[in-house]
């Protein structure tokens, strides 16, 4: 097929996003078409048969479109929903934050996504106000690149924003509004980093008799921890003030152990409340999430009120 009759394709079979029954599982070209009301970005209203955003996949519609673009907690990985979310950020109060700890302490700024609260609302505003079709191409690599290429230098879609689009007139204003979104998500990083919940950590089941006794004494060490958990890769320890956690709640016994594995705790802290209190706090710290959901990490407080930090 050539390029005009790949086009033509394209434009006849769109379906808006919420009467899609099936994905193809083969590789190929997906185009993006907008089929609301109101287009986020002033000024603009693309028309229905107009491809707004093209893009490629060399697994399958499915994986790229409906488990990637289309997916809540995705953005990181989909430059469609970094551009709807930073387009829907001010009127939606979208919350953009850095997609993972690696990322804000190597200052890779364009690498964000946003909170769970956001992330949803960013799904729902493109399952409802977009249109998806499809042009099965099983081809390679190379060759699925090329006619991606061809179809976005000829096209221009207003929403392609790389290098294989420098004459799209939307180029630096959707640049532009990216970028505040990032600033914003690593101005803010901070402030989440003093212990500002955004989404939980997965974790087992644990006992819920904690009556959060020592929640506050926790949170006063959260910034420690996390400082600990940085250089885990030797053992790190942090002398706690014994004598504030026996006021709190009167135990015979305050040692305990927790595990994570890949941000999950593995080991039964049922008897332990200190340890259900400090998983709590751990669980509403972004960057502490982020270090944990990466290894196997042991956190073990001793008879004598040290805590031991150590990746294993």
């Amino acid at each position: 097929m050539s390029i005009d009759e790949i086009i033509e394709h394209l434009i006849k079979n769109k379906i808006n996003f919420s009467e899609i029954s099936s994905f193809s599982k083969l590789p190929g070209i997906y185009a993006v078409f907008f089929c609301g009301k109101i287009f986020p970005l002033e000024n603009v209203n693309p028309p229905k048969d107009e491809i707004i955003y093209l893009g490629k996949t060399e697994s399958s519609q499915e994986k790229r479109d409906a488990k990637t673009h289309f997916k809540s907690g995705k953005t990181g990985s989909s430059t469609l929903r970094k551009t709807f979310g930073s387009l829907l950020r001010i009127k939606h109060k979208l919350k953009p934050i850095p997609r993972n700890n690696s990322d804000y302490f190597k200052k890779r700024l364009s690498h964000f996504k946003f909170d769970d609260k956001s992330e949803r609302i960013i799904t729902e505003w493109m399952q409802n106000n977009l249109a998806l079709s499809f042009f099965e191409y099983s081809k390679g690599k190379s060759e699925i690149e090329k006619l991606e290429t061809s179809l976005i230098q000829k096209l221009i879609p207003i929403l392609n924003i790389d290098y294989k689009n420098p004459t799209n007139p939307f180029y630096s204003l959707l640049k532009q509004i990216r970028k505040e979104s990032a600033k914003l998500a690593f101005k803010d990083f901070e402030i989440i980093g003093k212990n500002k919940p955004i989404e939980k950590i997965k974790v087992n089941k644990m006992s819920t008799g904690s009556k959060n006794l020592y929640n506050d004494l926790w949170s006063g060490y959260i910034n420690q921890i996390h400082s600990k958990l940085i250089k885990s890769n030797e053992s790190q320890t942090i002398a706690l003030d014994g004598k504030k956690f026996k006021e709190a709640g009167d135990r015979k016994l305050f040692s305990f152990n927790l595990e994570y594995r890949n941000g999950i705790v593995s080991n039964n802290t049922d008897g332990s409340a200190v340890a259900r209190d400090l998983n709590s706090i751990i669980s509403k710290s972004e960057p502490i999430k982020s270090i944990l959901e990466n290894g196997h990490y042991k956190i073990n407080l001793d008879k004598n009120f040290v805590l031991h930090i150590k990746k294993l």
